[in-house]
């Protein structure tokens, strides 16, 4: 049983690595952090003609999106955390929900979102989360190991777009030796960043405007 968990957690490990650039460290320190109104509350990935936020309660909101396409209409709610940043309910098109915490830095004139996997709370979902599940929350499957992730965010009127990092960018990098960055090379090629928060925002505004260096399918969410 032990050894079938461990195969288990190693396989999720090496997608997270090869789907994203995880880092050990937040992007964010507590004097860059900032905050966006705009950015509270529900959003969708594909038009719906219901009204998401007549619903008091999540679940309705989350029921009202769904559509009678191929899989459910993913849902992202953004809410206010205590301590200046969000906690998003994330519900992907399977309609598997997980929950992060996001904080938002700016860096030069560009927004960056950083993910983090937190506990869903109580109230949204009444089974422990796990984290060795295949049929897991896709975007919390980027987060099977305790790291970070980190995302270009743009508000465009009643439209956001996210960019993820790209890791082949980032590979490349480092075989042309054009970066230092702190990092550590896994067995399975992959890359996990080591740098403190101040070298990763260096890094991340550096590259903040190379198309090359982020995901080419964008995350484009109407609220």
């Amino acid at each position: 049983m032990k050894s079938g968990i461990i195969l288990t957690a190693t396989f999720l490990a090496i997608i997270l690595i090869q789907s994203c650039i995880p880092s050990l460290h937040p992007l964010y320190t507590k004097e860059r952090i900032i905050y966006l109104t705009a950015l509270e509350g529900v959003w969708t990935d594909r038009p719906t003609n219901v009204d998401v936020a007549a619903p008091k309660k999540t679940e309705d909101k989350i029921a009202a999106g769904k559509d009678n396409g191929p899989g459910q209409t993913a849902i992202w709610d953004f809410r206010k955390n205590k301590d200046g940043g969000y906690i998003l309910i994330h519900q992907d098109n399977k309609g598997r929900k997980a929950a992060f915490e996001v904080y938002l830095v700016k860096l030069g004139n560009n927004y960056f979102m950083d993910f983090f996997l937190t506990d869903l709370p109580e109230k949204d979902y009444n089974e422990p989360l796990d984290l060795l599940d295949f049929d897991q929350n896709e975007l919390a499957s980027f987060h099977v190991v305790p790291v970070h992730t980190f995302a270009k965010l743009m508000v465009v009127n009643d439209k956001i777009k996210i960019k993820m990092f790209d890791p082949d960018f980032l590979e490349k990098l480092f075989k042309q030796r054009q970066i230092r960055i702190k990092h550590e090379q896994l067995d399975n090629g992959g890359i996990v960043l080591t740098a403190q928060p101040e070298e990763l925002q260096k890094f991340v505004e550096k590259y903040a405007d190379h198309k090359e260096a982020f995901i080419d399918d964008e995350i484009v969410l109407t609220k």
